[in-house]
């Protein structure tokens, strides 16, 4: 079992549904059913009735919800302590007038890319 399912097992039963999942973490809504679907088939249990109004925790997800909150705290922690960069993106947006910023922007666009690489995500 892989972490990436447990937080998104969370990420659904937080947001209420797995659409508003996928914008939280950034992926598709398809990505999103299929890590759900890759998690309840490990635990042999349904985690969500999906419905026109969303997503709900079934009696099994409600059992599991703290115990997935507490293995991705203890990951985090654990990754932590061994210096291992924790796998996140990070959007960042950033508006201005293109006539008055445009090379201050491409400049410290730059500089942002050299001094904070995009990491090894394999």
């Amino acid at each position: 079992m892989r972490v990436i399912g447990l937080r998104t097992f969370i990420a659904v039963s937080r947001t209420g549904g797995f659409n508003s999942a996928a914008e939280r973490l950034n992926v598709s809504q398809a990505a999103v059913s299929a890590r759900i679907k890759v998690l309840e088939d490990q635990l042999g249990q349904r985690l969500f009735d999906r419905g026109r109004n969303g997503a709900a925790l079934t009696a099994a997800g409600q059992q599991l919800l703290p115990h997935a909150e507490s293995i991705a705290r203890t990951w985090d922690h654990a990754t932590s302590m061994l210096g291992v960069p924790v796998s996140r993106s990070v959007t960042i947006r950033i508006g201005a007038q293109f006539s008055t910023w445009a090379q201050l922007a491409l400049d410290w666009a730059a500089w942002i890319s050299a001094h904070f690489p995009k990491p090894n995500w394999n």
